[in-house]
């Protein structure tokens, strides 16, 4: 995306700028047709409101406009590999989410909870190993030709053993903004020494098993979209490092879980805990810069034990007290009604 952005814009460095915000735009707007299509089978007034809820959340235009970050050109990969695999095409579908893992190689996260559901619905052998053999060799060929220009420069697993390395390097070193360094400075303020390293450790391991369960889960008949959601949040938690842009990436798929068939009100629940988390994350910047260096005295210790629960924990609380539009609601079918009760 950004090598695509820089030949078609300017030579200059405002003009790449826009170019890249133009690009995030167009992924944006991408996504929310998706969606669009994704919610086909809810009346229109409410298919329209989730997709707004999306399209025109400030959070997520800030994220991908704004900033330009890639999430969401990865997001919109995944949406259409959630739309072609709804619509029986697995093979196709679960390409696109390897198109998601070559934008951004966190979507691998996603790739085992969509494989564990088509699996589980090819239903024989046959059909499984069609799938599997499918996907195989187009992974294959996408890998092989994302990583085609650096073939030559100590062969064709120079350039993925390097992003690995990098990735899990950023991953592993240092730790800010996160539940794990919140733990960290809460037992070093209790006069308990133990490595912010060792805690991130064990919120891995603890990481590693709820993605087990989540999988098992997905097996037993749950849909992808929340486990999905579930493995993107599940990291988010864990990692030692936080980014605000990391709040995006469950959210598409906390509203399709809130608007498929027979879902519960935990479902809903979960999607107005995504929807806080998004504006919690953004306002948590204000935290960790303007009041810990004019109010805190620049302590990071203080910002960590106010940040963190602010934007951890508070959406959870904001979520059981928010309105919400619930499946049970009557609904116009031919024009959005308003609402006597504000969403707080």
């Amino acid at each position: 995306m950004d090598a695509a952005a820089a030949r078609v814009a300017p030579e200059d460095m405002a003009g790449v700028l826009v170019a890249l915000k133009v690009a995030g735009l167009l992924a944006l707007m991408g996504s929310s047709a998706v969606l669009w299509l994704l919610l086909r089978d809810l009346p229109e007034n409410r298919r329209a409101a989730y997709v707004i809820l999306w399209a025109w959340n400030p959070a997520l235009l800030l994220t991908f406009v704004m900033d330009a970050h890639n999430d969401g050109l990865m997001l919109l990969w995944l949406l259409l590999g959630a739309l072609a695999m709804e619509r029986k095409r697995p093979v196709i579908g679960l390409l696109l989410v390897v198109m998601a893992i070559l934008t951004k190689p966190i979507a691998a996260l996603a790739l085992p909870v969509f494989l564990v559901s088509e699996w589980r619905q090819a239903g024989n052998l046959q059909a499984r190993l069609r799938l599997t053999l499918g996907t195989a060799a187009g992974t294959l060929l996408l890998v092989g030709l994302t990583f085609l220009p650096w073939a030559g420069r100590g062969g064709w697993l120079a350039g993925p053993t390097a992003l690995a390395l990098r990735l899990t390097r950023e991953a592993t070193a240092g730790a800010g903004f996160s539940p794990a360094t919140f733990v960290y400075f809460v037992l070093q303020g209790a006069g308990l020494t133990v490595s912010v390293q060792s805690i991130g450790t064990v919120f891995l391991a603890l990481f590693a098993v709820f993605f087990l369960l989540v999988l098992w889960k997905t097996w037993r008949g749950q849909p992808a979209a929340p486990g999905v959601a579930g493995v993107f949040a599940g990291y988010i938690v864990q990692a030692l490092n936080f980014r605000i842009w990391y709040a995006a990436w469950p959210f598409p798929f906390l509203i399709r879980n809130a608007t498929m068939e027979e879902r519960d009100g935990a479902a809903e629940y979960w999607l107005r805990v995504g929807f806080w988390f998004l504006l919690t994350t953004q306002l948590s910047v204000v935290v960790y810069s303007h009041i810990r260096l004019e109010l805190l005295g620049g302590s990071h210790p203080l910002a960590h034990l106010i940040g963190v629960p602010f934007t951890f924990l508070l959406p959870l609380l904001l979520a059981r007290w928010s309105w919400w539009p619930t499946s049970e609601a009557s609904v116009d079918e031919g024009h959005l009604t308003p609402s006597p009760d504000p969403l707080v």
